[in-house]
């Protein structure tokens, strides 16, 4: 997959699906400082993933301070043509001061034994246990 350098942040695109429904999202930043993957709650929201008061909750520190977010199991994220089942994610606002809608973090990469080549601007995967 193609990775969109903007303002110096590494992008790409995902589709989220979860309960039959699926949505693109664009601007998700590559971060390899980020433990976790984290979504937009309003994008997550647009296929009906919404947050429930029993859900577990996380809290997140980083450069920006401390934030609470909300972790949900979703069916599958879609980067280009492949498919990563039953992965969780955690949902915020995303109130960063930056144009995202979402980061991939550590955990996604891992997994998906993912490649970030910044040479050519790609990224790859190899043979990942949660491909479908």
């Amino acid at each position: 997959m193609r990775i969109e350098i903007d303002r110096g942040l590494p992008l790409v695109e995902l589709r989220l699906g979860h309960a039959g429904r699926a949505v693109l999202i664009r601007r998700v930043l590559i971060d390899t400082g980020s433990g976790s993957t984290v979504l937009s709650s309003l994008r997550a929201k647009e296929i009906g993933l919404t947050i429930d008061p029993q859900d577990p909750i996380r809290t997140l520190r980083g450069v920006g301070g401390m934030e609470v977010v909300f972790v949900k199991r979703v069916d599958y994220i879609q980067v280009d043509r492949r498919k990563f089942k039953n992965f969780e994610v955690e949902l915020s606002p995303l109130n960063y001061g930056l144009e995202i809608n979402g980061i991939l973090g550590l955990d996604f990469l891992i997994a998906t034994r993912a490649v970030v080549d910044l040479k050519h601007k790609e990224l790859r995967f190899g043979r990942a246990t949660k491909e479908i």
